[in-house]
């Protein structure tokens, strides 16, 4: 957005409002909204959830925090990106009311959000009792798995339902790597959360219901629930340092461990496709957590992949289990 046509949306947003400045603001968003209205109340709601970000993104400095009620309903085949607001303004994305919002996929497919990189801040975006099911990829933070300087994060994910994740949400569409994607991701919380029925049609074992990888740090995964589903349900790859995995229940979530780590080798494979080559995860702790099996072999919690340390890569312990 141009620097008018952001000064623009800003004077309006302010006259909706009807002050200069607001501790804190509400936004509506209804399944019955319309787009082409300011979502300054239930009876004024916009339609869809991009439109309430873009408004979000967009409140006059001094705002303290932007909440974006969702009105109990069925959303179907929605899509968005944030990026969260440049002044740092807090943005809390809840469902209001009664009941829950759904965002149903509808057989689009897709990714649900996508989380880009900031300007050099985390988003400081929650995403708070919502649903979401039937779409390939729920949630991506997608910093620059080439350059560690454009991170993506400040992503706070808390109580809130992920279901029918994966190829299956769509007719023929390619498998998934994950329900929630982390890449060159920082400072994100993952907590309170229900994963079920996370799989692909084909190439299940590659599917996790969350995928740390390409330098993604400092990550808190805590007091979720796993169940019926494939592929590892935690999966570190690539650098992805410093992470918390703790007092997480997986039931019958795995492929061959609940959390695992892994990384591509140049040195042994010829389709490592990162230029700068890979480097196992470190230090990450994983700790507390329940592994229930009902239908599935039981196992261990934690298992790497790959035992041989490229050249160059740090050393180190791969992960703490307690």
């Amino acid at each position: 957005m141009s620097g008018a046509s952001r000064l623009v949306t800003v004077i309006m947003l302010l006259a909706a409002w009807g002050c200069a400045r607001a501790a804190d603001i509400a936004i509506y968003v209804s399944p019955a909204g319309n787009d082409a209205r300011k979502g300054i109340s239930e009876v004024d709601a916009v339609a869809s959830i991009q439109r309430a970000v873009k408004l979000a993104e967009t409140v006059p400095l001094g705002t303290e925090r932007v909440k974006i009620v969702l009105m109990p309903g069925v959303y179907r085949a929605q899509r968005f990106e944030a990026a969260g607001h440049p002044d740092h303004v807090p943005i809390l994305i809840t469902s209001g009311g009664s009941g829950r919002a759904v965002f149903d996929g509808n057989g689009h497919g897709g990714t649900w959000m996508i989380l880009r990189p900031g300007s050099g801040h985390p988003a400081n975006i929650t995403i708070d009792n919502v649903d979401v099911r039937n779409y390939v990829t729920a949630i991506s933070v997608t910093g620059d798995r080439d350059n560690s300087a454009r991170w993506a994060g400040g992503l706070a994910i808390r109580n809130s339902r992920f279901s029918d994740i994966g190829d299956i949400a769509r007719s023929g569409a390619k498998p998934s790597t994950a329900a929630i994607r982390l890449v060159n991701a920082d400072h994100n919380v993952i907590a309170g959360n229900e994963f079920t029925h996370i799989r692909n049609n084909k190439s299940c074992v590659l599917l996790h219901a969350i995928y740390v990888a390409h330098g993604s740090t400092n990550n808190l995964i805590e007091g979720n629930v796993f169940s019926d589903s494939c592929g590892d349900a935690i999966r570190f790859r690539d650098g992805s340092d410093n992470n918390v995995v703790r007092n997480n229940s997986f039931i019958d979530a795995w492929a061959r461990s609940p959390v695992s780590d892994w990384f591509c080798n140049k040195d042994r494979r010829g389709d490592c496709t990162k230029v700068s080559g890979e480097c196992p995860s470190l230090n990450n702790l994983v700790e507390g957590n329940r592994v229930i099996s009902r239908k599935l072999p039981p196992t261990e919690i934690y298992v790497p992949w790959g035992s041989e340390l490229p050249a160059g890569c740090p050393t180190g312990m791969r992960a703490i289990i307690r």
